[in-house]
């Protein structure tokens, strides 16, 4: 179950040091020296130690009934005479009797709207904003000699107000694009800035509400630092693409050509004749694949025919053939389908019990948070804390167990035991094989020409008998007369050979350092560079 307790929050009379006070409606004067304690001890009031050591810690409990005043009678107003803190249903300052009227008469003059309307709505920023600005308001006063009742609370007004318009000039003028800023001249602020200090210089510039920046600083942190990941993103991806595009340049330069005019320096060409003679020769046949015949001898203009003359037989094994060898007994093969019943196991599930570590809840203390409420009170929340622990009990879980049972299928069973066949043997079947004269072209030598001039082909030999097979090969050189080094051979065909001569130019291409690149045949018969 929640409980709460509301007790006095603790103050510090900034005239004899006396701390401890409770900010209650019955102890708004030191005990000690006899202070009246002021909006800013009240605002500062708060509780020593930590929710850890609560119950070392000094407290004041508040009885239901001031609970219930205190709650009701809205956020404490500051007097503007005498600097007292007072409960918002009291009409006038408890210590000086100054009306709430005129107290916040002078704070609106003092403070920009939405400061004031923060402040009359019990925001404590706002709040604290609004008493620094009343002190560099008594200043600013001060500033054009005029009068005012807080002179105790803020001394040396005047002297400070005096000796700081010219240093904070120039930071005013940077700030007068700012909306928020409270439309005061820039004689009247100096004193605000030197007499509050760094704070009170952004707050009296932001025109008395707390910048955003100074409200939320870890938002802005991590802004600042989510922009600077985003830029630094974007840079490596910049860098990256920077160093890709260098890359390819630097392949690019390096693998670069460049058009050139070469021309033919050298042509070279061999042709081939390769010879075949009509020669005897005798080989093995089957006879029933062979014809007889008179060979026709090779002549001009007649093709030659080999003979068949056949020469001596003998009986070999040619293939092997089947046949019926008499009756045997073989499984019948004539199926019919029929249900048979067979034992068979099946899956059944169960519960099983077995011993395990259970989690168990239980009450192990209380989480309580104390949290600083409004009129001096400090509201502390306390909930049951509740903790697990491993127990030994009993669990249960499904498992599936195996047990017997009778199952159906459909199987196709022979009609009966065995059929009488015919029992197939294998024999071979023999044959003849022949030994025959006949004649065919074998490799007779070769003749060859070549040359870098016109081509021409080896001589055809005069003997019938022989007959000859033509190959030829033809090969350019290309060179650079100037400008390049190195030459590249080419092999083309006779049409591309006969167009190229020594001397022709073809174009072709160098790389950075000058050296002549492989060419084609194709490129060879391309236009010529300029």
């Amino acid at each position: 179950m929640t409980s709460h307790e509301h007790v006095y929050l603790l103050w510090t009379c900034s005239d004899c040091g006396h701390a401890g006070i409770p900010a209650s409606p019955d102890a708004r004067h030191c005990p000690a020296c006899g202070h009246v304690r002021t909006f800013v001890e009240f605002d500062a009031a708060g509780l020593a130690g930590s929710d850890a050591d609560w119950q070392q810690q000094a407290h004041h409990p508040i009885p239901p009934d001031v609970v219930a005043r205190l709650q009701a009678a809205g956020p404490n107003w500051f007097c503007t005479n005498c600097s007292a803190d007072n409960y918002g249903d009291e009409p006038s300052c408890h210590h000086c009797k100054a009306t709430r009227d005129a107290s916040d008469a002078v704070l609106r003059e003092a403070a920009d709207f939405e400061t004031f309307e923060a402040y009359m709505k019990g925001d404590r920023g706002a709040t604290a904003d609004l008493v620094e600005q009343f002190g560099a308001y008594a200043g600013m006063r001060a500033a054009h000699g005029l009068s005012f009742s807080m002179d105790d609370v803020k001394e040396g007004q005047l002297e400070r107000a005096q000796q700081g318009r010219s240093a904070f000039a120039s930071e005013m003028d940077a700030e007068q694009h700012h909306s928020a800023r409270p439309a005061w001249e820039l004689a009247d602020l100096p004193s605000a800035v030197e007499s509050m200090g760094g704070d009170a210089r952004a707050t009296v510039a932001g025109g008395g509400v707390g910048r955003d920046d100074d409200a939320d600083p870890l938002g802005l942190l991590a802004e600042r630092q989510a922009r600077r990941r985003k830029w630094m993103t974007l840079g490596l991806a910049a860098g990256v693409l920077l160093l890709l595009l260098v890359v390819g340049l630097v392949w690019a330069w390096l693998s670069r050509t460049t058009p050139v005019q070469a021309q033919v320096v050298q042509r070279h060409w061999e042709h081939r004749l390769e010879l075949q003679r009509w020669t005897p020769a005798v080989e093995e046949g089957w006879k029933q694949d062979l014809r007889e015949r008179a060979e026709v001898p090779p002549s001009k203009g007649r093709a030659p025919v080999a003979g068949v003359a056949i020469a001596s037989c003998r009986d070999e094994r040619h293939h092997d053939e089947p046949y019926v060898c008499g009756k045997q007994q073989a499984p019948c093969q004539h199926l019919r389908p029929e249900t048979e019943t067979y034992a068979c196991t099946r899956s059944e599930p169960y519960e099983e019990r077995y011993a395990c570590d259970k989690d168990e809840s239980y009450a192990c203390g209380e989480t309580c948070k104390t949290e600083r409420g409004a009129n001096g009170m400090a509201t502390r929340t306390c909930k049951p804390k509740m903790c697990t622990r491993k127990v030994k009990g009993e669990c249960t879980r499904t498992a599936t167990k195996q047990v017997p049972d009778r199952c159906t299928r459909t199987v196709n069973k022979p009609m009966h035991a065995f059929d009488t066949v015919d029992k197939i043997c294998q024999r071979p079947v023999l044959a003849k094989r022949c030994r025959y004269r006949t004649q065919r072209w074998e490799p007779a030598g070769e003749r060859k020409l070549e040359g870098e001039d016109a081509p021409t082909w080896p001589e055809n030999p005069a003997d019938p008998a022989l007959r000859g097979k033509r190959h030829a090969r033809y090969r350019v050189t290309v060179g650079c007369p100037s400008g390049c080094t190195g030459q590249q051979q080419v092999e083309v065909d006779a049409a591309t050979f006969a167009k190229l001569k020594v001397g022709s130019a073809v174009t072709g291409e160098v790389d950075r350092h000058g050296v002549l690149q492989p060419l084609t045949a194709a490129r060879l018969l391309a236009p010529a560079a300029p």
